[in-house]
């Protein structure tokens, strides 16, 4: 005679209960043991996330950080992240250096006068860079897997004028790990130079487009937008040279 081989309700719900609780806690475990990576590619520090130090300066990050992000089957194959330099960020640079390192007034007028004059001539970008896998850009090099591009309001494509890789210990690494959390170890910080259009001192009138800085590579491209043309442009009298500062002390 065949043995009955259903379980009592009470006992299978108990099996049951203990199996899915088994799943849960491996089920865990594997998010434990994954937990760096996803916090290296979900939100979480800036590259793909802005999380701010100081909510004062909120607002003025929201205006100039751009961010951008390509993934491959779920896996980052590139973040990129950048901040326009433009004049409000110079003078809280400066202002911050002035403060931190005691500087005289005449100094910091100065810092402020050199500042000016270079956003008359140039713009810059930080861009801050992780490659997946924690994988070495190298976005320096001529070799590297990776270009940098500028795309003007009339479509034009422009090469950077210089890529320099900003190091841990400088004064503008320091001065942004005061804003923002979690840049760690893997997050390239560049500083990119373009050189300002002369469009409107010769009377042509600006593009429609917005700016776009471009990351490409084979993998693919990643595009951030400004939509202000402006401080682009170089400004009529940009060559005229600056007024001495006054001694203020």
């Amino acid at each position: 005679m065949p043995q009955n081989t259903t379980k009592p309700d009470g006992q299978g719900r108990c099996r049951g209960a203990l199996a899915r609780g088994s799943l849960v806690c491996v089920l865990a475990l594997l998010l434990l043991g994954c937990s760096t990576a996803r916090e290296r590619h979900e939100p979480g520090n800036i590259v793909g996330s802005l999380r701010y130090r100081n909510g004062d300066a909120e607002a003025y990050f929201d205006a100039v950080f751009r961010s951008g992000n390509l993934y491959r089957d779920f896996r980052p194959v590139l973040l990129a992240d950048a901040i326009f330099k433009d004049l409000t960020y110079r003078d809280l640079f400066v202002r911050t250096l002035q403060e931190r390192f005691l500087l005289p007034e005449l100094e910091a007028q100065r810092m402020a006068q050199a500042q000016q004059r270079e956003f008359d001539k140039g713009f810059d970008f930080l861009l801050f860079a992780y490659g997946g896998n924690n994988t070495q850009l190298r976005l320096t090099t001529s070799d590297a897997a990776w270009r940098i591009l500028l795309r003007d309001d009339e479509g034009t494509l422009l090469s950077p004028e210089s890529v320099a890789l900003v190091k841990p210990d400088s004064p503008t690494y320091r001065f942004v790990e005061l804003h923002f959390e979690g840049i760690d170890r893997w997050t390239e910080v560049y500083l990119v130079r373009f050189s300002k259009l002369a469009k409107r001192i010769i009377g042509r009138a600006p593009g429609e487009h917005p700016f776009e800085l471009i990351v490409t590579g084979i993998p693919g491209t990643v595009t951030l937008r400004w939509a202000d043309s402006a401080p682009f442009y170089r400004p009529v009298g940009a060559d005229q040279p600056a007024a001495a500062p006054k001694d203020g002390g």
